[in-house]
């Protein structure tokens, strides 16, 4: 009987050394799941602010800072301030979006820094800010975080 007990005590560890095992490769599986779920949901996020950013409007507000044209109808332009606000305010989501983690920093870089960095950059764009910034000095905040966010990212990987 003895030996029984010894061959159930051994089976017994064996057992619970074979579950540790399925448990440690159960949770390097679903670790693998996980960071393929929040790479998709990276990229859903990328792509619904890539077709709100470069479509309609804003897309042509894009194109207008990319090619130096004025902006807003003031300055002879295409838009009102409404329309700057949307498209600017766009970048503010992002900034959002990238301190909740939704979204990367090297895909926000990859994804939106040359239209980002070119509005930063935009002498009527800065024009508009310090303007709207004499109401609320906080107006586009996540607009500038993003800018020199993408910004030292660029210095630091040229």
């Amino acid at each position: 009987m003895k030996k029984i007990l010894d061959k159930w005590e051994v089976v017994s560890r064996i057992l619970v050394v074979v579950q540790f095992i399925v448990l440690l490769l159960s949770t390097y599986f679903t670790l693998g799941q996980i960071k393929d779920l929040k790479n998709s949901g990276y990229m859903e996020y990328a792509l619904k602010f890539d077709d709100k950013l470069f479509n309609g409007d804003n897309g042509k507000i894009a194109i207008a800072i990319q090619r130096n044209k004025p902006i807003l109808k003031d300055n002879g332009g295409r838009f009102e301030d409404y329309d700057l606000d949307s498209y600017l305010g766009l970048y503010d989501q992002i900034n959002d979006a990238y301190k909740m983690k939704l979204i990367s920093k090297d895909l926000i870089y990859n994804d939106f820094s040359d239209a980002l960095i070119d509005a930063y950059k935009n002498k009527e764009v800065q024009g508009y800010l310090i303007k709207i910034r004499k109401e609320d000095p906080t107006y586009f905040d996540g607009f500038d975080k993003l800018a020199r966010i993408c910004l030292e990212y660029q210095s630091q990987n040229k």
